[in-house]
């Protein structure tokens, strides 16, 4: 998913969904080397346990433009 911000710029957001009952939400804010994809791992300890997640690239890194 790519959301624009009014200012022009896009991220690439990874929005991950619990099946189970949601505790809450789990914002995954990588460092500016990295991008999302390297915390692909840690989805399972979170989602398995009843949090959403939203991972995100900053704009230049990762896959957002």
């Amino acid at each position: 998913m790519i959301l624009s911000s009014p200012a022009g710029a896009s991220i690439s957001l990874w929005p991950v969904h619990t099946s189970l009952p949601r505790r809450g939400i789990v914002v995954i804010v990588p460092g500016n080397d990295e991008n999302k994809g390297r915390y692909s791992l840690v989805l399972p300890i979170f989602v398995d346990k009843g949090w959403d997640m939203v991972l995100f690239d900053y704009p230049g890194y990762g896959a957002s433009p």
